[in-house]
């Protein structure tokens, strides 16, 4: 079920881990449908400094101005969250049927489905998982093994729809409940998470 977890909340938030073949998505690529053309481009740098800072580059303020302010601060938690996690277990858990199952799911929404779509997701979440600090989705997008990763909004909003009470667990784990939170920026002292 972590892999649940941790592909769901992956799949939330639309690094610098590359894969071993030297390529990793600098984009993310929201669609609706199956036209990887008609999507819209968010860089993974955008992300980045929108979760550092709280500001956001033109393109993405474009995205963010969709949202209403509750929204765009749960989107800005959920990117600078580390989510601790044992990697051997996670990779048994991928093996597992239900983790193959979710990773089909995903890989289908990511517009590459069939084992090769599967094997990418994979590595992108065990490569961002053994961040010693943990699983980062903006670590788990620059880990996918390909320039863009694809999202079809439908296919996400339908997957976690199906899994309506590990989204909320994850949701409550993106709050604050559990996750780390990220570094504190110039060498400050880090405040220590509560654990429920």
């Amino acid at each position: 079920m972590r892999l649940v977890h941790l592909a769901i909340v992956a799949t939330l938030a639309w690094g610098s881990v590359l894969t071993s073949m030297g390529r990793a998505a600098d984009q993310l690529n929201l669609v609706i449908g199956s036209s990887a053309s008609s999507g819209i481009p968010i860089s993974t740098a955008d992300l980045r400094t929108f979760a550092q800072t709280g500001t956001a580059p033109t393109a993405l303020q474009s995205i963010l101005s969709l949202m209403p302010p509750e929204t765009q601060a749960k989107l800005r938690t959920a990117l600078q969250a580390n989510y601790p996690v044992d990697v051997a277990d996670l990779e048994q858990r991928a093996k597992s049927e239900n983790g193959v199952q979710v990773l089909n799911s995903l890989a289908s929404a990511t517009l590459r489905p069939g084992p090769q779509g599967v094997s990418d997701l994979e590595t992108a979440i065990l490569k961002s998982a053994a961040n010693p600090q943990g699983f980062n989705l903006i670590d788990f997008i620059e880990a996918y093994p390909e320039p863009v990763l694809n999202l079809d909004i439908n296919q996400i909003e339908a997957l976690m729809q199906a899994n309506e009470s590990l989204v909320a667990k994850a949701a409550q784990r993106v709050e604050g409940n559990g996750v780390n939170p990220p570094n504190p920026p110039n060498g400050a002292t880090p405040t220590p998470s509560p654990n429920p």
